[in-house]
């Protein structure tokens, strides 16, 4: 069978995909991770899985900022910074 997993460029989202990714590759299955930022292609790799960009244009803050609920990236960029992840 063959996956793709999309991802938003935020560890939170993607790591919690990373052992249902491994588990679909254990047993045979191709799959590929598109994500769409570029600089989020190291730990998609770092995370032992093949990886395709995908254009969006928009950056972590912005993704909070268009999900439903209201609010929710009005720090994110902030709390990125802090974290050390920026």
């Amino acid at each position: 069978m063959r996956v793709l997993i999309t991802s938003v460029p935020l560890v939170g989202h993607f790591f919690p995909m990373v052992p249902l990714a491994w588990a679909l590759r254990c047993r045979g299955d191709d799959v590929l991770v598109a994500c769409p930022a570029e600089h989020f292609s190291a730990t998609v790799t770092a995370a032992g899985l093949p990886v395709g960009g995908i254009s969006a244009g928009l950056g972590p803050d912005e993704y909070a900022r268009a999900s439903a609920v209201p609010g929710a990236g009005e720090h994110l960029g902030k709390s990125i910074e802090e974290s050390g992840r920026a």
